[in-house]
Parts: structure tokens; C-alpha cells; sequence
């Protein structure tokens, strides 16, 4: 049996001796997929957020046989040609798909066209030079691998398509599902007339067709049901009630159709005699939702399930009993993704880790941590609201996002921008209600979550946009940043009389990451992008002030000093922070936060000489650069490098007591010249 996790590993179990999982390493970041070839049950595909597939042989597997890179963001799925052993196809959130030649891999097919994240890429069992991909962007698509640049497209959803299916008795025939709360049945001859299927109240996550009659369905969604329908009549012939929480799948029994599994974000399992419409079997254990359940392949009388509280559990059909799987990974670790200090507060940190669990720590006492009683499950982004760290908004994969509040378990308010599909969201300084909305159609939505009829759209840009900032002394101007380096500053008073912006600029010639404004003097703005550089902008006469390099790779976050506009801080994927003084621009503070890449960072509110880091091994870590000695040799004009342990007074990872509290060095008593010669990152 082969696992996939968030550490960024694959196992492979023998459940003769579940002990001792084969461990597939060499991913840096999650992997999201993975399956055994059916050609050859000792070659298995993984594919990760880092944007490559690995090939691996079981009798060797310390390192990956091949490597497919080429995808430029996370890699969704993956799957082997069923009628060819040497082929395989790979889903990307770049948006594009990939056919993989494992004879040449450097010269993949890559089919283009969608314009969102795709989710699934998938052979036709029949036709192996036919694929179906499904989108983020509300459509589905038909390669023919022989004119791949003639898709037939299927359009219709007004949401994200989620999953797709190809029907195993004809291959003319597609079941695609939806965020839009409904199922669609596309005949390939016509495709502009699908069988719509509507009933369920939330997400649809899942679809089978029945193996013996394609003419019923299967469905599951967020509404806590799952739905047989009758495709004669497009209605549902059976309701399968009896979950407490989402169902985000459902298996037809392979042996007896009038069967079927469903699994839930309540923890449970359950077996469902469809003629009777009720839970034959519940099965019970897991300590988290269950996000994948499957019938044994070898066995159908025994299930697999997987489950967020990182274990895997084998049940028997006979007796409910269950063989559980040790943790693939330690439960107790907490993986930082996110973090921000509590506004006017030095000493409080909040953090999301990567297990969605939300907590605030005291830096006065690390060895505790407060966790807040919600979960935020299954999303691509996550911000805070720079004004009350208990509100959080978080995008999720369907293209909806949701607004949290961690104070009194309060439930999330869920969100939409009508057909758009959100990428991601930043809240305005000035109204904690208000957001920017990023879609993935080159526009925006500005949003009051108390009133969402008052949204304002902005107009359809030539490109993606990758970051917005609200003034945070001017409520009604808005800046943005695209892909192509350009940027926007927009008056929302206004554009009911412009549907433009009121002023736009090339800031570079790639993508722009993070835009900021100054919040001492919002006629300044700073731009980070792909190009290692940050660039301080005046917004009026739309002339550079300052152009800061060094980086050796992208910059994705900086911040402003609170008390001292003068200085601001950058962090970047190549591992590093940095400190710029523009009384000094050429002598930032450099600041080697880890061998990975760096992605958020920011200042205490209160004190300047504090910051905050997150970094993708992990960790938050808190940074004091207050030392006299340090800025000292910074004023002598010599760039000061700081090793991580030299300034780093804190360390946010639970399991870790050792690495919670590191004192400052006694780096005062060094000399300044030898300071500067011995950490020179020049």
C-alpha cells in the first residue's frame, strides 16, 4: 500500500509487517499524490508541491530513477498510461498538463489553455491518446494527444470543476463536478448540451459512475450527503444521509455495486446498502477527518482508510475491526506556515501550521502554547488580519474562500466572487470586514464581508494579478501588482466613471510578488519580485527612490519598519532576510534564516529591532537585531551577515524544548572590523 504526506515523504506498506514502511525521500515539499504502476507493481509516481514527479523502483529506492521537472508550481496528480508503460500524465497548478515520455522525459507534450489550477489529468482507459483535465477555471477539457493544441472544451460550471471522470463503458461519455454545488454529464458528441445534476446544497467533491450501469451516478459533497442519480431522468433516485460532517468520497464495491463507501470529515467510514438507502456498517476510530477510504484491491472485504490525524487504518467488512497503521509522520510536530505578532504586542505570536491547527504563543513562556478550537482544512492560502490576529481569511482549493474567527469557535463565513475562482486574499488595514479577493481571471474583487452586495470589481487586466495592498491611511485606494511586472494604483471612488486605473507603471520584467505601501507616508511603495530585487517607488511622480539588490533569488514578502520609515525588511527564497536602511542602501543586514527558502516575514509592531520570519522547513523564527555591535558595522558601511544562532531569540516549533529559547551571543564583545571581515556576505 503506498501513503502520501505532508512531510514531504511517501511510504510504501506491507501489511504483513506494518512497522517497517519503505520511506521514498527526495521531495521538499508536500506530496500530494501518489500510485503504483499497473505495468509494474515495483515503479511508483509521486507527485509534490514542489513542482516535479519522481519515478521510483522499490528495489532501489533510495533516490528517484527519473525526475520530471519542467511544471513551474505545485503538481496536483499524476498517473500512469494504462496501455503504456513508458507514459505518464501530470496535472500542475501552473496550468498546465504534461505527458511525460519516460524514454525522453526532457521533451514532454504540454498541453496549455486552461486558465486556473488543474486539479486532475487523466488517460482514457480505452483511448491512451486521449486525456481529460479538469480546472479551477469552470471547465473541463478533451486532449487528443495527436493535435494537442485542439482541445474540445466543455464549459458550464460556474465554479471550479473539481474532479472528472471518463464513463468505463463509453469513453464518448464525462462526469464532471463542481464547487457549483452540482454534477454535469457531457456526451462528447454534443458536448454543448450536458445533463445537469442538481440537488446538493454545497461543494461536490467526487462522482463514480456505476460500474454496471452507466446510467447512475454517484456523488458526494460538502453538504454531508452522498447522491445516487438516475441519468434517464436527471434526478436523484437515492439520498445517502447519515454523516455529520463534509463527505469528500465514495466507492462503488467492486465485487457488489449495490455497495458503497463513503468517507467524512466526521471520522468516520461507512458501507451503504443502496437498496435501503441506510448505513449497513459505520466504521469508527480515526481521531481526524478522513480524507481518501478505497476497497482493498486483493481483498474487497477489507478497507483502507487515511486520516488527517496522520494514520492509516485497514478495517474488516466481517467484524468492524480495524488494524491501525503507526503515524507516518510525528502528530505532536507543528509545522509552521504562517505567522504574524499580535498587534501592539512584542511578546505574542500567532502561527498556522501546516496541519491547519491555528495557535498563539507567549514569548515569555514558550513551553506552552494556546491552540484555538478551529481547523483550517484544506487551503492553498492563509493571511491575517493585520489589525486582530484572530481573524483569519483562507482560500480554498474549490476557489471559494472563508473568513475565520479563532475567538469563541465562532464558524466561518464562506465565501464566493460569483464565477471567479479566488487565488488569494489580503485584508484592508482599515476595515478589518473588508478584503481584496485575487481571482485567476486577470481581475479582482474588493469585498465587505457584512455586506456582499456591495462588492466592487475591478476591471479585466492583460495579466494575472499576483498582490494587492490597501493604503492603510486611505480607504479608497487600492494598489496591485501582475505577473508582467506591472503595477496599478487604483481609486475605488472612482471607477464607476474610469474602468481603469488611476495610475499604472512598469516596476520590472518579471513577476511581482508582494506590493506594500509605506504606512508612514503612503506616497511610497514598495515592489519584491522574481527578480531579486525591491524597489521603492514614489506613487506620484512614479519614480524610483531606491533600487535594493542582493537577493540571489526571489523576494516574496518585506515590511516597514513601524517607527522608522526609512527601514524596511525583505525575505527571500534564497534563504536569507535582509535589512535595508536607505541612509545605507548599499549595507543591509543580512540575516541567513535557513538552507530553504524564506516566505514570510514582518516586523514586531511595537519594536523595530524584532522580527519575524517563516521559513518552508517549518519554523517561525524570531529574530532580535538590536544589537549595538551589529548596526555599528552596518554604519561602517560593511554588509553585516548574522548566522541564524547569532541573533535568533526564539524558535516557534512544538516537540523541540531545546530550540525554543536561544540567547543573543555575546556578539558586543567582538570587534567591529573583525565582525565585518569574518561575516562579509559579499
Amino acid at each position: 500500500m503506498l501513503t502520501v504526506s505532508s512531510d514531504n515523504t511517501a511510504r510504501v506498506w506491507h501489511l504483513n509487517e506494518p512497522t517497517n514502511p519503505l520511506i521514498l525521500e527526495g521531495h521538499t515539499k508536500t506530496v500530494k499524490h501518489g500510485c503504483f504502476d499497473p505495468h509494474n507493481p515495483d515503479r511508483v509516481l509521486t507527485v509534490s508541491f514542489d513542482g516535479e514527479a519522481y519515478i521510483w523502483d522499490l528495489k532501489e529506492p533510495s533516490r528517484p530513477i527519473i525526475v520530471l521537472a519542467g511544471h513551474t508550481a505545485p503538481v496536483n496528480y499524476g498517473d500512469f498510461d494504462p496501455n503504456n508503460p513508458n507514459r505518464v500524465v501530470t496535472a500542475s497548478s501552473d496550468g498546465t498538463a504534461r505527458v511525460w515520455n519516460l524514454d525522453n522525459p526532457d521533451n514532454p507534450i504540454i498541453l496549455t489553455g486552461h486558465e486556473g489550477d488543474i486539479w486532475f489529468a487523466r488517460f482514457d482507459p480505452q483511448n491512451s491518446n486521449r486525456i481529460l483535465t479538469v480546472s479551477q477555471d469552470g471547465t473541463a477539457r478533451v486532449w487528443e494527444l495527436e493535435q494537442p493544441d485542439q482541445p474540445v472544451v466543455l464549459p458550464g460550471h460556474i465554479g471550479g470543476v473539481i474532479d472528472g471522470v471518463f464513463d468505463p463503458n463509453d469513453s464518448n461519455r464525462i462526469l464532471t463536478v463542481s464547487n457549483d454545488t452540482t454534477a454535469r454529464i457531457w456526451n462528447l458528441s454534443e458536448p454543448t448540451k450536458p445533463i445537469v445534476l442538481t440537488g446538493h446544497s454545497d461543494v461536490v467533491w467526487q462522482g463514480a459512475f456505476h460500474p454496471q450501469d452507466s446510467n447512475q451516478v454517484l456523488t458526494v459533497s460538502s453538504d454531508g450527503t452522498a447522491r445516487l442519480w438516475d441519468l434517464t431522468t436527471a434526478q436523484t433516485s437515492e439520498i445517502l444521509r447519515g454523516h455529520q460532517g463534509e463527505v469528500f468520497q465514495g466507492t462503488f464495491h467492486p465485487q457488489d455495486s449495490n455497495r458503497v463507501l463513503t468517507v467524512s470529515s466526521d471520522g468516520t467510514a461507512k458501507i451503504w446498502d443502496l437498496s435501503q438507502s441506510i448505513p449497513l456498517t459505520t466504521f469508527r476510530g480515526h481521531q481526524d477527518k478522513i480524507a481518501a477510504g478505497a476497497f482493498a484491491p486483493q481483498n474487497p472485504d477489507q478497507i483502507v482508510t487515511v486520516s488527517d490525524d496522520s494514520s492509516v487504518r485497514i478495517w474488516s467488512l466481517e467484524n468492524n475491526t480495524s488494524i491501525q497503521i503507526p503515524n507516518s509522520q510525528d502528530r505532536s510536530s507543528y509545522s509552521v506556515t504562517n505567522g504574524a505578532f499580535a498587534p501592539g504586542s512584542s511578546d505574542e505570536i500567532f502561527t498556522i501550521g501546516g496541519n491547519g491547527v491555528v495557535k498563539s504563543w507567549d514569548l515569555s513562556n514558550l513551553e506552552e502554547s494556546q491552540t484555538f478550537p478551529v481547523k483550517l482544512d484544506n487551503v492553498k492560502d492563509k493571511w491575517f488580519s493585520a489589525t486582530n490576529p484572530h481573524r483569519i481569511a483562507t482560500v480554498s482549493y474549490d476557489g471559494s474562500f472563508s473568513v475565520w474567527d479563532t475567538k469563541g469557535n465562532r464558524k466561518r463565513l464562506k465565501l464566493t466572487t460569483g464565477k471567479k475562482q479566488i487565488h488569494q486574499v489580503r485584508f484592508d488595514p482599515n476595515n478589518q470586514n473588508r478584503l481584496l479577493a485575487i481571482n485567476t481571471n486577470n481581475t479582482a474583487t474588493v469585498l465587505d464581508i457584512t455586506n456582499q452586495d456591495a462588492a466592487i470589481d475591478l476591471p479585466l487586466l492583460s495579466s494575472q494579478i499576483s498582490d494587492g495592498d490597501f493604503d492603510p491611511n486611505n480607504p479608497h485606494i487600492l494598489a496591485t501588482a501582475s505577473v508582467d511586472g506591472q503595477v496599478q494604483i487604483w481609486n475605488l471612488q472612482k471607477l464607476t466613471e474610469s474602468l481603469k486605473p488611476e495610475r499604472k507603471f512598469s516596476a520590472s520584467q518579471e513577476n511581482i510578488w508582494r506590493v506594500k505601501f509605506d504606512p508612514r507616508n503612503s506616497n511610497r511603495l514598495l515592489t519584491m519580485g522574481s527578480d531579486g530585487i525591491s524597489r521603492l517607488w514614489d506613487v506620484n511622480s512614479l519614480s524610483i527612490i531606491a533600487e535594493l539588490s542582493g537577493h540571489e533569488d526571489t523576494v516574496v514578502d518585506g515590511s516597514f519598519d513601524p517607527n522608522d520609515s526609512n527601514r524596511f525588511l525583505t525575505v527571500s527564497h534564497d534563504g536569507t532576510a535582509r535589512l535595508w536602511d536607505l541612509r545605507i542602501p548599499n549595507s543591509p543586514l543580512i540575516i541567513r534564516v535557513t538552507r530553504g527558502k524564506v516566505l514570510y516575514g514582518g516586523f514586531d509592531p511595537k519594536d523595530g529591532n524584532k522580527v519575524i520570519t517563516i521559513s518552508d522547513d517549518g519554523i517561525a523564527r524570531v529574530f532580535n537585531l538590536g544589537n549595538k555591535e551589529i548596526l555599528k558595522s552596518a554604519w561602517y558601511g560593511a554588509s553585516r551577515c548574522l548566522e541564524e544562532e547569532e541573533s535568533l531569540i526564539y524558535r516557534l516549533q512544538d516537540n523541540l524544548p531545546d530550540l525554543l529559547l536561544n540567547k543573543l551571543t555575546n556578539l558586543a564583545k567582538s570587534d567591529i572590523n573583525d565582525i565585518s571581515q569574518k561575516n562579509n556576505c559579499q
